[in-house]
């Protein structure tokens, strides 16, 4: 595990093989809490093999760009690791209301290639951090349970979904095909001349 510091990218966690936490040259000003609280979530992606599972979805996504519950299934995939590696910084750090702040601070602080802050560009961006910050003050642990099976329901169903779409292509290919087929050898066997008897 390698730590590097960053002009463009960061904080993120990137390698497959060779793993790397990329922080901006910011990071150096933070709080050593908001410090520890970045790095312990950029650990918790590879500790959850995140990033196999983002190149995953990103493969179905392109095998299956014709499908919009396949871009569905990619940013809940993407919600998702982001909730479960807030929720292990929480179980790490065990203060939800400082990486809260945490998590503000560093959406309302401009990065190097924006011009405004993360809180002010897209309300999509401003929805996913409300949710994470909602879901860390979530103890209701059977409320939570529910929502994890709704979740895991969700995704088998969009799975299933999937690959149904998969199989009935070339099935329904192949139906169209042969009924081709046999009309050709239908007017191929038919007597060109008819009248002519």
């Amino acid at each position: 595990m390698e730590l590097r510091w960053s002009d463009r990218l960061g904080p993120c966690a990137a390698g497959w093989f060779k793993p790397v936490i990329l922080l901006p040259h910011a990071a150096a000003e933070w709080p050593a809490e908001m410090r520890a609280q970045v790095i312990i979530h950029e650990l918790a992606h590879f500790y959850r093999r995140d990033l196999w599972v983002q190149i995953a979805t990103r493969l179905v996504a392109a095998l299956h760009w014709f499908n919009p519950l396949s871009a569905v299934l990619r940013r809940w995939s993407a919600v998702e690791r982001e909730t479960a590696c807030d929720a292990l910084v929480v179980q790490h750090r065990g203060d939800a209301v400082a990486y809260a702040e945490s998590l503000l601070s560093l959406a309302s602080t401009p990065s190097p290639q924006a011009c405004a802050p993360v809180l002010t560009l897209m309300s999509q961006q401003r929805s996913q951090l409300q949710r994470r910050i909602r879901e860390l003050f979530a103890s209701d642990t059977s409320r939570t349970r529910k929502w994890l099976m709704f979740d895991a329901a969700l995704a088998t169903a969009a799975i299933l979904l999937l690959v149904a779409c998969s199989i009935s292509g070339p099935a329904l290919k192949s139906t169209v095909a042969k009924r081709m087929q046999e009309e050709v050898e239908l007017r191929l066997s038919a007597d060109p001349f008819p009248g002519e008897r």
